[in-house]
């Protein structure tokens, strides 16, 4: 008589393995989809290497500019003088009998009145009140003529006074072209008093430029004062 065959023994073994290989798979799963999404998460890093086709061009080479020179200074020339008012004249006696024309307070009087009245000091000037330059220059005008011919006649008055001839300017441009106009204009002075027949061993001059202001320079009308040519007794 044959056997019988347990027909339960072929299905029951299989049922564990298809749990365990069920089991392996939904691990796999879940794991490769957990790194998935942290792959997606993490930001991607911005790529270090410059795209070679946005790189900007250079820059043009920078060129130099040339310097400008400068130009030397040069003195602020002096501004025209405005048109003077006229000096009402009146007669000035001298010792022997001469007869000078000139303003009642002007040059002539106070140097006469010091001549007669005054010690000689370092210290008193007097300013000619119309002597005119041409702007900017050494160079008398006309105008000033009959003024120097009346310091000429009491230079022969008083034989025995020396005068020193002073120059003076504003204190606008150069110091020292001011120093040199203004001792220029004192020689010329000299030199029309010796033209005048006035010995050179009476007289002596010399410019002090913007020294000794008299006026103030913030002002036309100061400057246009210390724009002047005075005399000093040295001797009498």
């Amino acid at each position: 008589m044959a056997a019988e065959t347990d027909s339960s023994l072929g299905p029951k073994w299989l049922l564990p393995s298809v749990l365990a290989l069920m089991v392996f798979i939904s691990g796999f799963l879940l794991l490769r989809g957990s790194s998935s999404e942290k792959q997606a998460s993490t930001p991607a890093s911005p790529s270090t290497v410059p795209d070679s086709g946005s790189t900007p061009p250079p820059p043009p080479p920078a060129t130099s500019v040339p310097a400008t020179p400068v130009a030397p200074a040069t003195p602020t020339p002096e501004p025209t003088p405005s048109p003077e008012p006229k000096v009402a004249l009146t007669d000035i006696a001298l010792p022997g009998g001469a007869v000078l024309k000139g303003a009642a307070s002007g040059i002539e009087s106070q140097l006469i009145a010091f001549i007669q009245t005054k010690p000689v000091d370092q210290t008193t000037w007097f300013t000619f009140d119309r002597l005119r330059f041409e702007t900017s220059k050494p160079v008398l005008k006309p105008e000033a003529l009959p003024q120097l011919e009346n310091i000429a006649a009491i230079l022969k008055a008083f034989p025995k006074v020396h005068l020193k001839i002073g120059g003076f300017t504003d204190n606008l441009g150069s110091a020292d072209a001011n120093k040199k106009l203004s001792d220029e204009r004192a020689h010329a002075v000299l030199k029309a008093l010796t033209e005048r027949g006035i010995e050179s061993a009476r007289l002596e001059a010399e410019g002090y430029g913007g020294e000794n202001p008299v006026g103030d320079n913030a002002t036309e009308a100061g400057r246009a004062q210390n724009r002047r040519i005075a005399v000093r007794v040295v001797q009498k």
